[in-house]
């Protein structure tokens, strides 16, 4: 035993061990309160360690202490909740990203989130793929890098999730100029967050160049997108990464929207005809409301006749 301690210290760290799983109390110790143990010890009734029971305490308490502040900078989400709620952010648009330069030399994703009240801006740097920017996010959040007020955060996510596009202008009615050599519009995911010419976008019509500094990847982001808000899935398999096109369709799974057969897309195309990018499948929506005067009337003039 330590030469320097008292029983009364040695009793209450006694205690914190046992409360934290530091110490498993057996015989002959099984059953005895601190007090007891502390008197044993002083006694020779009881051998233990107490250099390693402080060291293992030390590591147990900073370990806690760690758990404490990720969950508090997390807003008490998992690590995994916070992940989906910041991919949640970047789709619905309370997160603005944009693939370019982000540091000298190098090319990467900037997120970035602004709150007007009360006054706000973070922003992340990303060097890896879409699918693994909300994790990375997630990670810079819980190291505090940059501090984040985190209820202010989720309090936009959920709110631009309340006000998210629930259809799109399609591209013959967005007044868009297709792309040409150095001319036409360039679409950004603002265009996508307000519903503008997702079919056209979807299928490459706005994609920038190096003549308006875009990224192929960024023009890549930009068409996932559209599929990723679940518009335009018709036209899901026409994105040119397959890996980026697996991964917005086990995102959709996951949140409800399930087109990982064509059997599936299909009937998604049949339920959703204006949702969709293809004029033939679009034509759908517009020849129901027809559809269902003309049944309408089949039906009133069988009764009639009755």
């Amino acid at each position: 035993m330590e030469q320097f301690i008292t029983k009364k210290e040695l009793a209450d760290l006694l205690d914190k061990c046992i409360r934290l799983g530091v110490y498993k109390q057996e015989e002959p110790a099984a059953g005895k309160t601190p007090d007891e143990l502390a008197q044993m010890m002083f006694d020779g009734g009881l051998s233990l360690d107490i250099a390693a029971l402080k060291h293992e305490l030390a590591d147990k308490e900073a370990k806690l202490e760690r758990e404490r502040l990720l969950d508090e900078r997390r807003g008490g989400l998992s690590h995994e909740e916070l992940s989906g709620k910041i991919m949640e952010g970047i789709v619905n648009g309370a997160l603005n990203i944009h693939h370019g330069e982000a540091a000298p030399y190098s090319v990467g994703y900037e997120v970035s989130f602004r709150s007007a009240v009360p006054k706000a801006v973070y922003c992340w740097t990303c060097f890896c793929s879409l699918p693994d920017v909300a994790e990375e996010i997630t990670r810079q959040i819980e190291n505090a890098a940059p501090q984040v007020d985190i209820g202010l955060l989720l309090a936009g996510i959920a709110q631009a999730e309340r006000n998210k596009i629930r259809s799109f202008v399609p591209e013959s009615n967005s007044g868009f100029e297709r792309r040409g050599w150095y001319t036409g519009h360039v679409a950004n995911v603002r265009d996508v967050h307000r519903g503008i010419a997702l079919d056209g976008i979807i299928l490459g019509h706005f994609q920038g160049d190096y003549s308006s500094i875009t990224t192929g990847t960024e023009n890549d982001t930009v068409r996932a997108m559209v599929a990723l808000k679940g518009f335009c899935l018709d036209c899901v398999h026409k994105l040119p990464s397959r890996p980026l096109t697996e991964f917005i369709i086990s995102y959709l799974k996951d949140h409800g929207t399930d087109i990982s057969t064509p059997e599936k897309l299909n009937a998604w195309i049949m339920k959703n005809p204006n949702k969709c990018a293809l004029p033939e499948n679009r034509e759908r929506a517009a020849s129901r409301p027809e559809a269902g005067k003309n049944a309408g009337k089949q039906k009133r003039k069988k009764q009639y006749e009755r």
